[in-house]
């Protein structure tokens, strides 16, 4: 059976007729200044005038709700979710630990946006977990007894669980955190070109994990397990909450260098990825003597690391994301 062509009333027509859909960009005034987002729009297939499609409205909310909040700098639905999955205490007593009223939370998750000093308490809540301790200390009156020991026995776990967290697990989950996507492969090698990085521009090791010379390139063996159920598929951003206090915090510089390799280097699959360091000497050096598809342990030490990046920016000089770029490009030209 044939189907259907999906149809909707043009007032230009005055019928029922074919649409299409483009994705454009528009501007909407919110007390006095413009904000700028794509959204969708139907056109008639018969005199290209606009048209309503069910659904479509919608979508444009939802789609101006999120460009709003990002240029405004505040949390997201996402965000809220997460909240509530690390001090799962229920919306009412949470938003009265936080010192919010009983209904505030779900207000916001009605959709309601919210202040710029509310949202950023929520922020700093779902990073900072002795904030919440404070907090909720602060506001112990306005909860029962059975939240108030809930939360508290839940922050008290999440700051241990930050006390043990090393720094290259909490550099995946920022890498989780700053990128549309990331799939284990990728992930994999991303960090093994912030170390190098690292090294480019402080002369030392950013984390203190060896990576081992694997088929598929140069693998960290804790992190791999921490996330090889996704297989080949992106990593769920919610799987982890990044957590940056205490010894596990990243600093200024960390960040920036992470930043830097998720601009060039995270731009390609984890394919792509991993035939480039396969043309680097660090992990062919490590598999000598290794058959192409056998498996093995060896150790890429973080002084061949150093050697090799370093003596890359004597050519590129790998500080900025064209410079990066530029020794990408060269090295996949290597057959």
């Amino acid at each position: 059976m044939k189907k259907e062509n999906k149809k909707t009333f043009c007032c230009e027509c005055r019928e029922d007729v074919g649409y299409k859909l483009h994705e454009e960009k528009r501007t909407r005034l919110v007390k006095g200044k413009e904000y700028h987002y794509k959204t969708i729009v139907a056109y008639c297939k018969e005199c290209d005038e606009e048209v309503n499609v069910s659904g479509l409205l919608d979508k444009d909310i939802e789609l101006f709700d999120k460009q709003y909040r990002l240029d405004e700098n505040l949390i997201t639905q996402e965000d809220l979710k997460k909240l509530l999955k690390i001090y799962d205490i229920g919306k009412a007593p949470l938003s009265l630990a936080l010192g919010f009223g009983e209904i505030t939370l779900t207000r916001y998750f009605a959709g309601q946006i919210p202040s710029k000093r509310y949202s950023d308490i929520v922020r700093r809540a779902l990073y900072d977990p002795k904030f919440v301790q404070q907090l909720v200390k602060e506001n112990k009156e306005k909860i029962t007894d059975k939240a108030y020991n809930k939360i508290n026995q839940i922050v008290e776990g999440i700051i241990d669980t930050v006390r043990a967290t090393s720094k290259i697990q909490v550099l995946a989950q920022y890498f989780i955190q700053i990128m549309p996507e990331v799939t284990p492969l990728a992930l994999q090698k991303l960090l093994y070109f912030t170390q190098g990085l690292y090294f480019v521009q402080m002369k030392q090791p950013l984390f203190a994990d060896d990576c081992e010379a694997w088929v598929h390139g140069p693998v960290y063996p804790e992190v791999y397990r921490q996330y090889r159920h996704y297989v080949y598929n992106p990593i769920d951003g919610n799987d982890s909450v990044i957590l940056m206090t205490d010894g596990g915090q990243l600093s200024i510089k960390e960040k920036a260098v992470a930043q830097l390799v998720a601009d060039s280097f995270g731009k390609y699959s984890g394919k792509v990825l991993e035939n480039i360091t396969h043309r680097e000497e660090p992990w062919i050096k490590a598999r000598a003597g290794v058959g192409t598809i056998e498996y093995s342990q060896n150790v890429i030490s973080k002084a061949r690391i150093e050697k090799y990046f370093c003596g890359l920016s004597n050519k590129y000089r790998m500080n900025t994301k064209e410079e990066v770029e530029h020794y990408i490009d060269d090295i996949q030209k290597i057959s």
